[in-house]
């Protein structure tokens, strides 16, 4: 199954479509203001209005797929992140379900209608990486097929709707950065089409300024780019700063900043920002939060016994998710790996670095790890 990466990589980002004909909802400015408002609220966690604000477009635009969808991505941050076994899932599907259907029927009545065809794509693709995410290659391969159709129609399309610059800016990026962190889909790459690493940032950043749907998107994965693979920690900075001054009480938006700031050495601001997300449950928070204390007590308050603890919580939290947990908990056996090595166990050092380096995507991470590897 060593291929399930790769399409879970391709399904994750191809997000878009492109087709001329602009429907029913892209013609009602009522009902695009409507679902801006609910997504304000999603992305400031305050989900009673945000239901209520879907709630209201259900009443305007019935059986349109852009009701359900919202419906699904308010609970996919209520459950932050989502993942297929936890037991809010079969409703995330049922709506993503009935999506699916209502884009469908749609298309049915007009190919280029741009909605149908942007809801169905979006189905497939959620469906498809959650699918990835809980090992089932088959499943997510056939859904990721479906989902790629509608995404490469739409590459050249970002001057009609600026929302394309986002999907067609992450294609071009991972289409070359992915098989160079993932030797095993070279080969599968010669399926699809080429990328462009410099131009797909260049989207990317055209679709946090112009795009309509995609604007905070763009941040987040642009902050994602910048801190694993371009090693440009002050321009993943410069993304969460925009995110946590627009959404203050967004605790994963916070969290991200907080990560941004350790990066640069500005362990101080970064303390002050573990209340924001420090006593949330869920296990992404705990493992985020227990590195973080960890690399704050070991490199701002030089306590290695402290800061050894907190790491330690962190790599003992188990069934914590993979789309973002892993790279904290990477961080942690780092950290753990540094301390070991400061006391003279060099084998249990060498363990710690070596386990750290199967979990992280973090190019910064994988040049430490092999910079203390030679030394031991």
């Amino acid at each position: 199954m060593k291929y399930k990466k790769i399409f879970f990589c391709f399904i994750l980002f191809f997000l878009g479509t492109n087709i001329f004909v602009f429907g029913q909802f892209l013609k009602d400015i009522t009902a695009q203001q409507m679902a801006t408002e609910a997504t304000e609220y999603i992305y400031s966690f305050d989900f009673k209005n945000a239901k209520i604000s879907i709630d209201k477009l259900n009443k305007r635009l019935p059986n349109h797929p852009v009701v359900p969808f919202l419906y699904a991505y308010l609970m996919s941050w209520q459950t932050f992140p989502l993942q297929k076994n936890y037991g809010e899932y079969t409703q995330y599907e049922k709506y993503l379900q009935t999506c699916l259907a209502q884009s469908k029927e749609i298309i049915k009545k007009n190919k280029q209608d741009i909605e149908g065809n942007y809801f169905a794509m979006m189905s497939y693709s959620l469906m498809a990486m959650h699918e990835s995410e809980a090992g089932n290659f088959w499943a997510s391969v056939e859904l990721g097929k479906s989902a790629f159709y509608y995404l490469k129609k739409g590459f050249d399309w970002g001057e009609k709707l600026a929302d394309y610059y986002f999907t067609t800016g992450l294609y071009r990026y991972y289409a070359i950065q992915y098989p160079e962190t993932h030797a095993s889909a070279r080969v599968a790459m010669i399926f699809f089409p080429n990328g462009d690493k410099i131009q797909g940032l260049k989207y990317l950043q055209l679709a946090s300024t112009q795009s309509k749907f995609s604007k905070i998107e763009a941040f987040i994965y642009l902050h994602g780019i910048y801190s694993k693979y371009e090693k440009n920690y002050l321009n993943a900075l410069a993304q969460t700063q925009n995110l946590i001054q627009k959404y203050p009480y967004n605790p994963f938006f916070a969290l991200k900043h907080c990560e941004s700031l350790i990066f640069v050495g500005r362990y101080a601001e970064a303390e002050l920002l573990l209340p924001r997300f420090a006593s949330l449950s869920g296990r992404m928070y705990r493992v985020a939060t227990n590195t973080f204390k960890g690399l704050i007590y070991e490199k701002y308050y030089k306590n290695n016994t402290t800061a050894q603890t907190f790491y330690k919580n962190s790599v003992d939290i188990a069934n914590a998710d993979v789309r973002y947990s892993k790279d904290f908990q990477a961080q942690s056996y780092i950290g753990l790996g540094r301390i070991a090595l400061a006391n003279g166990q060099k084998e249990q050092a060498k363990k710690y670095f070596k386990k750290a380096e199967k979990m992280t995507e973090y190019e910064g991470l994988k040049d430490e790890i092999k910079q203390y590897l030679k030394k031991l």
